[in-house]
Parts: C-alpha cells; sequence; structure tokens
C-alpha cells in the first residue's frame, strides 16, 4: 500500500487524473496523500484484525466479492458454463 501512494506519476496525464481525482472526487482535499501514508503508519496488525472480524462476522458481514492473485498466479483457461448471455442476463436480480 505504501509503495502505492508513493509512487511518482509517469506522465502529465497520470498526473491530471490524480489531481482531478483530489480535486472533484476528493472535495479537494491537497493532503490526503500525505494523510493516508500517516494512517496507514499508525494502522496494526490488530486494527486489520479486528476490522475484518466486524466486516466477516455473520451478525455484521455485508455482501463482499475479494479477487486476490498472486504474482505466480497463472489466469483462469476455465470455459464459460453457458452459450447464451443475454438470456442468462435476463434471469439475473440486480439489488
Amino acid at each position: 500500500m505504501r509503495s502505492n501512494f508513493e509512487e511518482k506519476p509517469k506522465s502529465i496525464a497520470e498526473k491530471a487524473t490524480r489531481m482531478f481525482a483530489l480535486g472533484f472526487d476528493h472535495d479537494r482535499d491537497w493532503e490526503r496523500q500525505a494523510e493516508s501514508l500517516a494512517a496507514l503508519d499508525q494502522l496494526t496488525k490488530a486494527d486489520v484484525s479486528a476490522l475484518l472480524q466486524t466486516v466477516l462476522a455473520p451478525a455484521t458481514a455485508r455482501r463482499i466479492v475479494v479477487l486476490l492473485a498472486g504474482v505466480p498466479h497463472a489466469p483462469s483457461t476455465a470455459t464459460s458454463t453457458f452459450t447464451d448471455r443475454d438470456r442468462w442476463k435476463a434471469t439475473q436480480t440486480y439489488e
């Protein structure tokens, strides 16, 4: 996480995207990166454990999908189990 926060933009477009996000998405919170790094420094293993226990506990859990892949992980070669995407989508419910 820290390396992602500290990474410098590699192009003007990337810097513009970050500045736009700070200005528009985060309501001109120009110090967000420094504040995030400071918060990350204060984060402990116990804090993360408590958060995960709350989020994943059946009494307080909400739906969450997490996709994790390690560096040596190869993409799946599994084939689709359906042939008509539109018919399949029509059977799905979205809440």
